[in-house]
């Protein structure tokens, strides 16, 4: 894992102002890779490796193009300078900067011959790519972006995964010239990217994030998940690798039994692959199903004791530390938890905020307990992260349909929309304003109402705050012939979890220097257990705990029944805190004393508004 940057620009003019461009770009995302540090200058007829060991040049063929390639390493596959970066190909034709892990490198060097004698992934990918080209890309498994520099083509490609585990920031402020970097801020360091979008503000209340290929700030761009990019210096092509519909099985039912164990066998092939490092890894252990199952399954990988982590906030209604003991012992970890007194997160908020890759209103979480678990020595972690969206764990598979049928009168012409959205509004369920908006105006296609249904704010609301119309809920046609639960899955998958889980997760667990590996979001995981269909859910609440508790290798019956849960922060009493004054909390203080906020204060005061909705 590390962060990567850099500029490529034909017929450049001044190599020494790029370079410290690229400085500034590299230093600013240092957090996500502190071992060491590396940038390479190709420029005329000259390389220039600059790196914490000095300066070291070579000769070169000039081209059209120059390229600055920076990079800052967390050293976790293969500790030795053999892995540092970025890497030239062994003919000297292609250039590497990496970010993330290829689990499976071993068998692609195995297979195809490549870089034999390496002990890195980056060095068997970079001879994959000089040798076959971006159709090496399907091999892969893991998490990853990267910039490919081909010296032959004199043309830079970037690269990123299939899901966006891992992020990656473009820009090109002239016709000739393209920046790239893991993160905005180091885009900005050099001077690229101007002012948060005006529309963004009406998407982020309407969603709770953005799209997965878009960015807040004008003037960048967002390379989407399984896509890469070519640029040559005058022509820049962007296209898919991967579609996330490709993992979905057959438009029929399977019994769940079938459904379990070949998810138990895929889950264990996928957490060995996973644990593949030179360093140790741990894994965040909550009081959920998902982090309980990673190390049930880690443990039946074998090898060394396993070290399982819980973050405890001491005072607060939220404590999974007796059920996420339990399954500790349950299968003899190394377990670990860690007390962080709300004093100490107070502290906490207003980093996390600055670590924020761009506007959320969750994973503050995901930076608590990662500098938790940073602080207790550790670099890699596995996360449970997933779960939900490939198993049908949310209460949107078996609501969305239920509202796509609720709804169907409506869409279809008949009246009483009016009537149903005022009796919705009564209705005792979490957000009456949002069921009263969906049955005035539901969404004409099913992906659609799922957003509806995940929507933040109302429309009036988003108006009222912004100026601004979001985007229409209704986005594409619908395919009639995908059934309801993987129009679900995919929503899930590409908008939700893709677009706010993955992306938070990387901004705060990396501003701690960890990486954090999420083994539920792993391709052949995804064709193993749906390559049958879905399956009943029987007399469970959810598809994923009827699957859980089908597996041969069960967890325990009172794990199995536990609500739904992960590790949360307490916001609603943080606001509360702040609220009345608690000057701890000055970060959230002030701005709640806007006055365009009032209502929204007022209202969550008074019980009538969710705490995550004021946060946002």
């Amino acid at each position: 894992m590390c962060g990567i940057a850099g500029i490529v620009e034909t017929g450049a003019r001044d190599a020494s102002a790029r370079e410290r461009q690229v400085t500034r770009m590299r230093e600013a995302i240092a957090h996500r890779g502190p071992d060491s540090w590396a940038l390479t200058s190709l420029h005329g007829s000259a390389i220039a490796r600059h790196s914490g060991a000095g300066t070291a040049t070579q000769t070169r063929e000039p081209g059209a193009m120059s390229a600055w390639l920076g990079h800052q390493r967390l050293a976790i596959i293969d500790l030795t300078e053999a892995g540092a970066q970025p890497m030239r190909s062994r003919d000297g034709s292609g250039w590497l900067a990496f970010n993330g892990e290829i689990y499976n490198f071993r068998q692609v060097q195995r297979e195809f011959g490549a870089a034999p004698g390496a002990n890195s992934d980056s060095a068997v990918l970079l001879e994959m790519l000089v040798t076959h080209g971006l159709g090496v890309l399907s091999s892969l498994r893991g998490m990853f972006a990267f910039a490919y520099w081909n010296e032959r083509e004199q043309a830079l490609y970037l690269v990123r995964d299939r899901f966006g585990i891992k992020p990656l920031y473009w820009c090109r402020p002239s016709p000739g010239l393209l920046a790239f970097a893991s993160e905005p801020r180091a885009l900005r360091a050099a001077g690229f990217g101007g002012a948060m979008r005006p529309e963004m503000q009406a998407v982020f209340l309407r969603r709770g994030h953005l799209p997965g290929d878009a960015s807040s700030m004008a003037g960048l761009e967002v390379l989407a998940p399984g896509s890469w990019l070519r640029f040559d210096g005058r022509d820049l092509t962007v296209s898919r690798w991967f579609d996330v519909a490709s993992v979905l099985g057959p438009a029929r039912m399977q019994p769940v039994e079938h459904a379990a164990a070949a998810f138990q066998d895929a889950l264990d092939d996928s957490i060995r692959a996973h644990l593949v490092s030179d360093v140790p890894v741990g894994v965040f252990l909550s009081g959920g199903l998902d982090s309980a199952a990673v190390v049930a399954a880690a443990s039946r990988a074998g090898g060394s004791t396993l070290r399982t982590f819980t973050v405890v906030v001491p005072g607060t209604a939220i404590d999974e530390s007796e059920p996420a003991a339990r399954i500790a012992r349950q299968f003899g970890t190394d377990h670990t938890e860690v007390p962080v007194r709300r004093e100490e997160i107070a502290g906490w908020i207003e980093e996390g905020l600055d670590a924020m890759a761009e506007p959320t209103f969750d994973g503050l979480n995901t930076f608590i307990v990662s500098r938790a678990v940073a602080r207790a020595g550790l670099k890699v972690v596995l996360s449970g992260l997933g779960g939900d969206e490939l198993l049908g764990g949310y209460r949107s598979f078996n609501d969305v349909p239920r509202l796509w049928q609720a709804t169907a009168p409506f869409r279809a012409g008949l009246p009483g929309r009016g009537l149903a959205a005022a009796l919705a509004r009564r209705a005792p369920v979490a957000a009456p304003g949002k069921l009263a908006e969906i049955m005035r105006e539901p969404a004409r296609t099913r992906a659609g109402l799922w957003r509806q249904y995940r929507s933040l704010f109302e429309r009036a609301q988003i108006r009222a705050i912004t100026g601004i119309d979001p985007p229409p809920d209704d986005q594409a046609s619908d395919d009639p012939a995908r059934p309801m639960l993987d129009v679900v899955m995919l929503c899930e998958i590409e908008e939700y979890m893709a677009s706010q889980l993955l992306r938070d997760s990387d901004a705060f667990s990396m501003c701690d220097s960890l990486e954090l590996r999420v083994p539920f979001v792993d391709h052949l995981l995804m064709t193993r257990v749906h390559e049958g269909g879905w399956w009943s859910r029987g007399r469970h609440q959810t598809y994923k705990a009827a699957l859980f508790a089908a597996m041969p290798d069960a967890l325990p019956d009172d794990h199995l029944s536990r609500r739904k849960t992960g590790f949360m922060i307490p916001m609603g009493d943080w606001l509360r805190a702040a609220l009345a004054g608690d000057r701890s909390l000055a970060v959230l203080h002030d701005p709640l004393r806007s006055a365009a906020l009032r209502p929204y204060v007022d209202a969550f005061a008074q019980g009538r508004l969710d705490p995550n909705r004021l946060w946002a």
